[in-house]
């Protein structure tokens, strides 16, 4: 259930990218993307699918659906932050992972769970996140997420030009989990 929320957060306008939008923005290192899915990603898929490689421009939803679970929820491990009954902790997590990777999600959160940060998901981090305050977590989770922006702004300049999305971003997901976190 929160997989279909998590990836319709994720494909609108100001977060990873619309479905079925093109971009090929000259500065993104992905080149040619559609829903943040790059041409490289969507190439690996379907040859893993049995298929020859296609132009991105002609994804299909199911298939950009199945790559953000494959590649992001089940390895981030979502699947169980929710079945643990914290959906919207389960999203704020899906979004780091697509932002940062699976392996830095898992290490991010389990510093806020006060665990020894690894990036491997195991029974402590889910007895972890169990047990939590899912709204306090979740309000948590979106100040490391922005503490790790600023700290960016400071280790690399040119990433001045990124902040407003980074922003736009996390006010667009918390409001989307129902948190009462602002950037301010």
């Amino acid at each position: 259930m929160s997989f279909s929320i998590a990836i319709t957060y994720l494909l609108q306008k100001g977060v990873e990218g619309v479905r079925g939008e093109y971009s090929n923005d000259p500065s993104d290192p992905g080149k040619g993307t559609v829903a943040g899915v790059t041409q490289e990603t969507y190439n690996q898929y379907r040859v893993e699918k049995g298929f020859a490689p296609q132009d991105i421009r002609l994804i299909i939803d199911i298939e950009t659906d199945e790559i953000y679970r494959k590649t992001f929820w089940d390895l981030a491990h979502c699947e169980e932050i929710d079945s643990a009954g914290k959906p919207n902790l389960a999203i704020v997590h899906f979004d780091t992972a697509v932002q940062r990777g699976p392996h830095r999600s898992i290490t991010m959160l389990q510093n806020l769970l006060s665990e020894t940060p690894d990036g491997i998901w195991g029974a402590r981090t889910f007895h972890g996140v169990s047990i939590c305050n899912e709204e306090a977590m979740v309000f948590n989770y979106l100040e490391a997420r922005k503490a790790h922006y600023l700290k960016r702004l400071i280790d690399y300049p040119p990433a001045k030009n990124d902040i407003h999305g980074w922003m736009l971003r996390l006010k667009i997901l918390s409001k989307t989990v129902n948190s009462n976190w602002v950037w301010k």
